[in-house]
């Protein structure tokens, strides 16, 4: 399919067990880009769901994946954080890698206001990690951030 002069797009499948975010080919002035083929099962994700609405940002302190329906058997985070977008300002940095290190002096924040669906965070394992039996997220005081 032929976006306009200068693109293209074509779809692609990936390899029984793979899957993709995009499932497209792309070719933008020239340069092809392939989707990234992942082992189903080692993509993550934390959705915000309700409220309504999250403004100005969804700010996310820590969170924690855990074996056990109880939170007591964390999963080892092995591979790379993810997220819908991060808040950037000059000086700071949001980025979804601060959810998972366990430094209190760290948040991620969305890059703009959440609908239901719009924003999340998560994390790419290397390989596909034990089911995910409880969730644990820690968000800062206040209602405006949750």
């Amino acid at each position: 399919r032929t976006s306009d002069e200068r693109s293209q797009e074509c779809a692609v499948q990936c390899d029984a067990g793979f899957g993709a975010v995009e499932s497209v080919l792309r070719c933008v002035n020239g340069a092809w880009y392939a989707p990234e083929c992942l082992p189903v099962g080692s993509m993550v994700r934390v959705v915000a769901m309700e409220p309504e609405l999250i403004r100005p940002y969804w700010v996310v302190l820590h969170a924690n994946f855990f074996a056990s329906s109880d939170c007591t058997d964390a999963i080892r985070m092995d591979g790379v954080a993810l997220s819908s977008g991060e808040y950037v300002i000059k000086y700071a940095s949001y980025h979804p890698q601060n959810v998972w290190d366990g430094d209190p002096g760290t948040s991620w924040a969305s890059s703009e206001p959440c609908v239901p669906g719009s924003c999340y965070f998560g994390f790419r394992f290397r390989a596909p990690p034990r089911a995910i039996r409880c969730v644990r997220v820690e968000h800062p005081e206040g209602k405006e951030f949750q």
